[in-house]
């Protein structure tokens, strides 16, 4: 009877690990797996914010180098030359914006708002912007690229 109960003993025991080792085995190779993924998926967030981050710097870069060679080719011009150089200018304006992907239009607007030259339509709109935030954000001083 003795050995009837140990025997017994012994196969609840064996049941009971053969329930649980694969259950921690099972655990165990989930934690581990999840703290790896875990890390991984920082590393590459990281790694893929840089990127996007550099990319943005770039852009950036591209559109100012494009604002500064707008800005030369009419600096020193009054209102009035650009208004009579418009076609040259539109032109040029239109380069840009066709070449650089980054750039969607380029556009010089007088002391009143009103567009003088732009890449997008030839001749430019007659309204005036002088109500844009755009327009209002550089009266009181140069805030560069908005």
């Amino acid at each position: 009877m003795q050995s009837r109960a140990l025997t017994i003993r012994l196969v609840r025991l064996a049941m009971a690990a053969s329930l649980l080792v694969p259950f921690f085995l099972f655990a165990f190779a989930s934690w581990n797996s999840y703290r790896n993924i875990w890390s991984l998926t920082d590393e590459r967030l990281v790694r893929s914010l840089d990127v996007q981050r550099e990319q943005a710097n770039k852009a950036f870069e591209i559109i100012d180098l494009t604002l500064n060679n707008a800005m030369e080719l009419v600096s020193g011009m009054s209102s009035e030359d650009i208004r009579r150089e418009e076609p040259r200018l539109f032109s040029q304006f239109k380069k840009f914006s066709d070449t650089i992907p980054v750039v969607q239009s380029l556009w010089v607007y007088d002391e009143d708002g009103h567009a003088a030259v732009s890449s997008r339509v030839h001749p430019p709109p007659t309204q005036s912007f002088s109500d844009r935030d755009f327009y209002l954000a550089h009266l009181k001083e140069d805030s560069g690229t908005y």
